[in-house]
């Protein structure tokens, strides 16, 4: 209306105390998809999504996903793509949540890695066994 041009629903990324004259922005590393939320309490703004990044404020979606050789984890209000560095014996992909493990026959000696590498001849890699193989008895 002409009396407050500013009313209406609580903007997307954004909640609204009650009173309030303008939309509080939800922080970094947080989003809001929905209108009309009332106050922080209500949990409207909500950590960034497993696997993605919040780079600023007043987000409805993520700024985008985690870096490969790096993941996002769930409930942590990643702000970078770069959160966590995948560990060794694991493997991290462009949107990761949380590090996999390598399958059995492959390894990965180095952190920070987006896959694994087949074990050598002569050699054997087990599931979940970080470093190097283990060489044939």
């Amino acid at each position: 209306t002409p009396a407050f041009p500013l009313s209406g629903p609580c903007p997307l990324g954004h909640y609204c105390p009650e009173g309030t004259h303008f939309p509080v922005a939800c922080p970094v590393g947080t989003l809001n998809n929905a209108t009309g939320e009332r106050d922080f309490t209500d949990k409207s703004c909500v950590p960034c999504y497993p696997g993605s990044f919040c780079a600023s404020s007043g987000l409805s979606s993520p700024t985008g996903p985690c870096t490969e050789g790096f993941y996002c984890p769930a409930d942590f209000s990643s702000v970078s793509p770069t959160a966590f560095l995948c560990p060794k014996g694991h493997f991290c992909q462009s949107g990761a949540a949380h590090p996999m493990p390598c399958p059995a026959g492959e390894y990965q000696p180095a952190r920070g890695s987006a896959s694994c590498i087949p074990c050598q001849r002569g050699f054997y890699c087990q599931e979940l066994v970080a470093g190097d193989p283990r060489r044939c008895p």
